[in-house]
């Protein structure tokens, strides 16, 4: 499966892309910090991207491409 591994000056993170179809999305993509392996859900519908909270029962946040730094230092940070 292919995967993107960013190395960036405040840790390695690979993206991974799941499923171009999946139920209830158009597509999926996974996002891990290394060597934690703390990790984000992407999943994309009507063509905006959205982060896929686990904990909260499903619930979709939206997440535009301007706070993708952001949001992987936070990951890095959390291990």
């Amino acid at each position: 499966m292919p995967r993107l591994l960013v190395h960036a000056s405040f840790g390695r993170t690979i993206v991974e892309p799941v499923e171009r179809f999946i139920m209830g999305a158009d597509g999926r993509v996974d996002i891990f910090a290394i060597p934690s392996w703390d990790g984000l859900i992407l999943v994309r519908n009507d063509g905006a991207w959205t982060l896929l909270v686990t904990d909260a029962d499903g619930e979709r946040v939206p997440w535009p491409e301007e706070v993708f730094e952001a949001t992987v230092r936070g990951l890095h940070s959390v291990g």
